[in-house]
């Protein structure tokens, strides 16, 4: 499995313990190759037929083994030692390839005349087990843990509105707040990237908004978006995907991961409040009956929830009689659908047409006749909420 070591040629599992172990007898093997490491102090014959340390003069005499230079020019030469070390001078045979000046690094090894079967060594350090790569993995891996990375030094938030009532209130904005340390980074330090915006109806979706420049101010990317009635319609889901922002936090930019809004459309919902003057006793209506017509509500097929209608008389004269008509069409003929009378003085004067929720889908005409002719020409009020659905 990852992870796991196994000593060649065993079948348990091999533990830190082990490859350790295994390292340390590696480490005493080399010592008993390598008995001295130094660099050379003076610079030695220019034929390269000497190499002077002065700290071989408290050394043994190390003539007979092999010396090998381990930097500069000459890196990788192998010599027998021809004579007495202990002067401070390694006389090599045959020499080296030219003049080995002063700091050059060499070493001195056990190795004496004849070859030496360095296989073992070789294979220890080329071991898939507990070779020098392996060593590499398990430093590669703490160090890892070590190095923890810090978090960003900033947070950011994102915000939309929960229902999108379409075509009411324009200029919905769907933003991403950011603070850092020092608080909310100023405007310039912002780069607002882009924003687009699918519409998801049925379980289809589809891009309405392609990767529009967003706006920003002092610690905010937002985009203005009215959601037309013409795109969408209640029950619309929508997905806003914010990419291509950054800020710049002193002489670093750290750019924002991409951020996702989602959200619904609901349903319109607003009141209509108004008046009309009007010949409300000689007049005559729409419908043909004495009065006039005070306001239309909603459309031809078109569904809307009229959750009230509140008629307002009191500039027309007490003791007049107020008589308010509906008209709907019904099956694709205006009928009457409502015939009411009030006092004025004694009934109130805000009137309750409806007070509840009726579900209309063509145009409710509001009629109004007042026998009294003194009110011709008088301010008559209405307010009513409609809910588009």
């Amino acid at each position: 499995m990852p992870g796991e070591f196994y000593i060649e040629g065993k079948k348990e599992k091999a533990t830190l313990k082990d490859l350790s172990s295994e390292v340390a007898e590696l480490e005493a093997k080399l010592h008993s190759v390598v008995v001295y490491r130094g660099e050379t102090t003076a610079t030695g014959a220019a034929d390269g037929s000497t190499l002077i340390c002065s700290d071989l003069t408290s050394r043994p005499d190390y003539d007979g083994n092999t010396v090998v230079i381990l930097s500069g020019a000459y890196i990788g030469q192998a010599r027998v030692i021809s004579g007495s070390t202990t002067g401070g001078t390694v006389t090599p045979a045959p020499t080296f390839g030219g003049q080995v000046v002063a700091g050059v690094g060499f070493a001195i090894l056990s190795i004496r005349s004849g070859a030496v079967d360095l296989s073992p060594i070789e294979d220890k350090l080329d071991s898939p087990v507990f070779g020098l790569a392996v060593l590499k993995v398990l430093l590669d891996a703490l160090e890892a843990k070590l190095d923890v990375p810090k978090p960003p030094p900033y947070e950011f938030w994102a915000s939309s509105p929960p229902v999108i009532e379409n075509d009411v209130s324009p200029n919905h904005q769907l933003a991403v707040g950011i603070t850092t340390i020092t608080g909310p980074p100023p405007s310039i330090e912002i780069t607002e990237g882009a924003i687009s915006i699918w519409r998801i109806r049925q379980g289809t979706a589809t891009l309405i908004v392609n990767s529009q420049p967003c706006s920003k101010s002092d610690g905010l990317i937002y985009y203005d978006y009215d959601f037309p009635k013409a795109t969408w319609r209640k029950g619309d889901q929508y997905r806003a995907l914010f990419e291509g922002q950054s800020i710049a936090i002193g002489a670093s930019d750290y750019s924002l991961p991409r951020i996702y809004l989602q959200g619904y459309i609901g349903a319109e919902c607003r009141p209509y409040v108004g008046c009309a003057t009007a010949n409300w006793n000689s007049g005559t209506a729409t419908s043909g009956n004495p009065g006039a017509e005070l306001v239309t509500i909603g459309a031809d097929d078109t569904e809307y929830k009229l959750h009230s209608l509140v008629v307002g008389i009191s500039s027309l004269t007490d003791g007049a009689t107020v008589r308010v008509r509906l008209f709907m069409e019904v099956n694709g003929v205006e009928q009457e659908v409502y015939n009411q009378t009030f006092l004025k003085g004694t009934d109130p004067n805000g009137l309750w047409i409806v007070n509840g929720t009726v579900g209309i889908h063509e145009v409710l005409r509001v009629e109004l006749h007042n026998d009294n002719a003194a009110d011709d020409g008088k301010a008559v009020s209405y307010d009513y909420m409609l809910e588009a659905t």
